[in-house]
């Protein structure tokens, strides 16, 4: 979304997706996106997840290399939650 960082902190903006499902994929080295600020993000992503009583409907899955799209935990990801 353009300027979507002008709205705000992204764990922020995830939060607001909470109480419904969401994966969140990053690369450990992705340039675009550094694990270090993805991790940090996550830690409100998941504090408003848990507020709402649904701590296991988000999940930060991160996987090996850069700025890749990640198969395999994104079909389980529909299969768990999409049936």
């Amino acid at each position: 979304v353009p300027g979507v960082r002008e709205l705000g902190e992204m764990g922020a903006i995830g939060a607001l997706i909470a109480p419904r499902p969401l994966l969140l994929l990053n690369g450990e080295i992705d340039p675009i996106f550094p694990i270090t600020g993805s991790k940090a993000q996550y830690v409100t992503v998941a504090a408003a997840y848990a507020a709402a009583g649904q701590p296991d409907a988000c999940h930060l899955h991160i996987h090996p290399g850069g700025h890749a799209y990640a198969l395999a935990p994104s079909l389980n990801w529909f299969k768990r939650w999409l049936g």
